[in-house]
């Protein structure tokens, strides 16, 4: 015991805070206040001004007498019942969105860690970016494009608190997953990252069911090229610990099962016939798809054209297959009915983008501060001249979009 306490007493605990680290906290602070002041906007719908999935969630859903069935409806319930007041719902919603600038540090920090530049890059550069990332969109050109927010690969939507605690625990489970999988060749499975990726990809799937989709294909596209790349030396041994990897997320499957089962026991719903269908109908539907692709995640096109090397490595290949299979179940599949105009399918392509523009913002600065990237001063210079101007023009686009938002323009603008 008396040992224990020594070597307690002997070990160096510094907390190490400086003046961006207070800027930083300002500034989630700051967002997290305006955006208090936006969702209660949203949720009474000033004027007609402001209508959003919001206003659904907080008011609707918790006054009807339909079951929740949804993380987010379940909460809102809760908090609605605490008092019968929205207050308590507008609070937790903003402190999500700061929960999504802290866990975008999370994650550009463990892309930075893993490539072993962690310690060439100062915290605050990281924490620019954390906070930036929610408003690194689609760049707006008036002569393609006739709205902000429709036919845009937009990567971030305001009014869906749905979308907005998908993407924290999406964001959550791809670091618990990569946590799991880049050294389950070398150490086996790890059980506690395991418990951690099935929890938060429940907890991302009970938020947006089709985001798990993707996540599946994108695990199994791995999981068969990894095997195919090893080949037959260990196949069984590799092959048995894939499987455990995947049954983390058998219970979000189960979810999803359920819930199309309470929600469309007889195929209906809104008093019509309602199918799931596949066929390119959504891509050939979409006006300049190919503008919204280049516009919509523009950096991390620009960042990784000088970077594809870096898609050798599995943990930016994960960030690629999220964004592509997210992409591809957009394009194939759709619903029929009312729920047609709901775009339940495009919530894995919006994550997609989402994520592979955070993780294209790691490179960005080990590109930045790592004199020898690139292999040539001149490609360096070039890449961050490109780069920089095209994340100017991304935060212009999207902060004036959001301002347009702040001031009842409507999210669809």
């Amino acid at each position: 015991m008396l040992d224990n306490r020594k070597k307690l007493r002997d070990r160096e605990f510094t907390l190490s805070l400086n003046i961006y680290d207070f800027v930083w906290i300002a500034a989630i602070a700051a967002i997290s206040t305006v955006c208090l002041e936006l969702f209660y906007r949203m949720i009474v719908n000033y004027n007609n001004r402001y209508e959003s999935d919001i206003g659904y969630y907080a008011l609707e859903r918790t006054q009807s007498s339909e079951p929740q069935e949804r993380l987010v409806g379940i909460l809102c319930q809760w908090l609605f019942d605490i008092n019968k007041s929205t207050l308590e719902i507008n609070i937790m919603l903003a402190l999500v969105i700061a929960a999504i600038i802290v866990v975008n540090f999370v994650v550009i920090r463990f892309y930075l860690k893993e490539d072993g530049l962690i310690e060439k890059i100062p915290r605050h550069a990281v924490q620019f970016f954390s906070v930036a990332m929610l408003f690194i969109g689609p760049i707006y050109v008036p002569v393609i494009h006739e709205y902000f927010y429709r036919k845009s690969f937009s990567s971030f939507c305001w009014h869906s608190p749905t979308q907005h605690f998908m993407t924290l625990f999406a964001m959550l489970s791809a670091v618990c997953f990569l946590k799991m999988y880049l050294v389950y060749d070398t150490e086996g499975v790890s059980i506690g990252w395991w418990i951690a990726t099935l929890i938060t990809t429940f907890l991302a799937t009970t938020s947006k069911p089709s985001y798990t989709i993707g996540l599946v294909f994108t695990i199994v596209v791995m999981f068969i090229a990894e095997l195919i790349r090893k080949g037959k030396d260990g196949f069984l041994l590799r092959l048995r610990r894939m499987i455990v990897m995947g049954l983390s997320v058998v219970p979000s499957g189960l979810y999803i099962i359920w819930l199309n089962k309470r929600q469309f026991s007889d195929n209906t719903q809104f008093g019509e016939k309602h199918e799931i269908i596949f066929g390119l109908g959504p891509l050939l539907s979409y006006e300049r798809p190919w503008a919204a692709l280049l516009f919509g995640i523009t950096f991390a096109i620009v960042v990784f054209a000088f970077n594809l090397s870096r898609f050798r490595d599995t943990k930016y290949k994960f960030a690629l297959y999220t964004f592509v299979m997210g992409t591809l179940q957009w394009a194939l599949i759709s619903e029929t009915g009312t729920r047609s105009n709901f775009g339940n399918f495009s919530w894995g392509r919006m994550f997609g983008c989402y994520f592979i523009t955070l993780v294209s913002t790691a490179v960005f600065l080990e590109m930045y501060y790592d004199k020898g990237a690139l292999g040539s001063p001149k490609k360096r210079k070039a890449a961050l001249v490109l780069a920089v101007v095209v994340l100017a023009a991304s935060l212009v686009c999207q902060l004036y979009h959001f301002y347009m938002i702040l001031t009842g323009h409507g999210y669809m603008r």
